[in-house]
């Protein structure tokens, strides 16, 4: 492979785009691009990026192997939400240090030195989400309010009783739903030792 040439892009991840639904995840990425850069700059970022350049890079990176597919068992819309997020965040920091000058020698080293690497926490939370929407998995509704929740698409139960079509009481129940879920899960996971006999 020459310098010039990109590594091929992971298989595990071209397999997974082959089966999605690429308009709806395109469309939900878009959404979440535009939600997160309203609420950051009350519009658009003064670089000018579009949440459309945002979710363009994010394929671009997936795709040329920046962003790597991570190997735990997490689902292709949680592994673009990450990395949409990112982006966004990374445009933030990008606007936040536009004043701040490195000397172009530093620079140039820092350029050199840094590859995108998931943290542990965004792979953790990303697994959690996955686990949480294959054990819901049956339950169409409450997948699509997790998704919502995740996508941070609503301010209050209202709004999300009015995206799903549902009445705000069954918003609260799947909210009561979702915190036995939590409890459960940390009942199970917590060491024996501490466990209440």
């Amino acid at each position: 492979m020459s310098e010039n040439e990109q590594p091929p892009a992971d298989p595990r991840l071209l397999a997974a785009l082959a089966k999605a639904d690429l308009d709806e995840l395109v469309t939900r990425l878009l959404g979440l691009a535009r939600r997160k850069m309203c609420r950051r700059w009350k519009g658009l970022p003064p670089s000018g990026e579009t949440p459309e350049d945002v979710v363009q890079k994010a394929f671009q990176q997936a795709l040329s192997g920046v962003r790597k597919f991570p190997k735990e068992n997490v689902g292709l819309y949680v592994f673009f939400v990450m990395v949409v997020r990112s982006l966004v965040s990374h445009l933030a920091e990008k606007e936040e240090n536009r004043y701040v000058h490195t000397p172009i020698e530093e620079s140039g080293d820092l350029l050199m030195d840094w590859k995108y690497t998931p943290r542990e926490s965004e792979l953790a939370a990303a697994a959690d989400v996955a686990c949480v929407l294959r054990d819901f998995a049956a339950d169409k509704l409450m997948t699509d309010y997790i998704r919502l929740l995740i996508e941070e698409q609503c301010r209050n139960a209202a709004e999300y009783a009015h995206a799903l079509g549902v009445t705000v009481a069954e918003i609260h129940n799947m909210n009561r739903r979702l915190a036995r879920y939590r409890d459960r899960q940390r009942r199970e996971t917590r060491p024996t030792d501490e466990r209440p006999n």
